[in-house]
């Protein structure tokens, strides 16, 4: 494992060691903005001098916090101002943590974060972006009725879909789904019953002594399919829009040398293996950010 201690540059990291930097961490208020059903969703900004925005999904479990390293340095670099949202169903001010009231409401509730961002940046350039899961929700934004709203899109060691090829088998890290269930409300929902899509399908096991109380540690079937793509292969193929997909080649989850041939079709992404990086690892190394900055240069 690559660290230095004065820049705390880590390639590969622990869960523990991931709560160690999140407690230390200055972190920037959180902010509020109201949604279309007038709930109350929050966030945090991290101002640069850009009219670059990015906006960054958090994964599973984690809440906005785990992201601000990376968040700091785009924002102190002035690559693009940065805002790391917590999803509905997420986060300490979460009315229902775990559940959503419909599938495709994460959706909506971006649109209307995006659209006040919008009003506050004239002529910002928007890119989404999102860590694990995170991915795999900015990949589903791409083929929403939304898709416009974007300029650009990041994909950081992203969760695609329970059925792409870039999950190790038998790999779900500390998250279990209930495959009966699963299967179950797949047969309700082709038959349009949706009265079950409040039942939690998955579960995040992670011990007590490392949680920060952000966490969501049991998801319901609407708030997980909030997070994934319908058609995953038709998102990828029907994204125009510059984007970039980096992964570490000790990434726990996914195969890591299988990203490329799912993207590569597409010649509007770029793909980027790290050496010796793990899944959340690539969140806290310079090797990433120099990457991202490359690209981020290139919009």
């Amino acid at each position: 494992m690559v660290k230095e201690v004065g820049s705390m540059n880590y390639s590969e990291i622990k869960p523990e060691e991931m709560y160690e930097l999140i407690c230390q961490a200055n972190l920037p208020q959180q902010q509020a903005y109201v949604t279309r059903d007038k709930s109350k969703l929050y966030f945090r900004h991290y101002p640069s001098d850009s009219n670059r925005i990015l906006i960054l999904l958090h994964g599973i479990s984690e809440d906005s916090k785990y992201l601000f390293r990376l968040a700091e340095y785009v924002s102190s670099n002035h690559l693009a101002q940065v805002y790391t949202p917590d999803l509905r169903g997420y986060g300490t001010y979460a009315e229902r943590k775990g559940d959503v009231d419909y599938i495709g409401q994460l959706d909506d509730d971006l649109a209307g974060l995006i659209h006040l961002i919008k009003e506050k940046n004239n002529h910002a350039k928007i890119i989404l972006g999102g860590h694990s899961i995170g991915g795999g929700t900015v990949l589903r934004f791409s083929g929403s009725q939304y898709s416009d709203l974007i300029d650009a899109f990041l994909f950081i060691a992203p969760y695609i879909h329970p059925n792409a090829p870039t999950n190790r088998k038998n790999e779900g890290g500390n998250s279990k789904v209930s495959l009966a269930k699963l299967i179950l409300l797949y047969l309700f929902e082709a038959l349009r019953i949706r009265g079950f899509h409040h039942w939690n399908i998955l579960n995040v096991t992670k011990p007590m002594d490392i949680q920060h109380g952000g966490e969501t540690l049991n998801l319901s079937f609407r708030l997980l399919m909030s997070r994934i793509p319908q058609n995953y292969q038709q998102n990828i193929k029907k994204i125009t829009k510059p984007s970039f997909v980096v992964i570490g080649d000790k990434d726990e989850l996914f195969y890591s040398e299988k990203f490329d041939s799912l993207f590569s079709p597409n010649q509007n992404i770029v793909t980027k293996v790290l050496p010796n990086h793990n899944h959340d690892g690539i969140l806290f190394s310079s090797e990433t950010y120099k990457e991202v900055e490359k690209w981020l240069a290139e919009l």
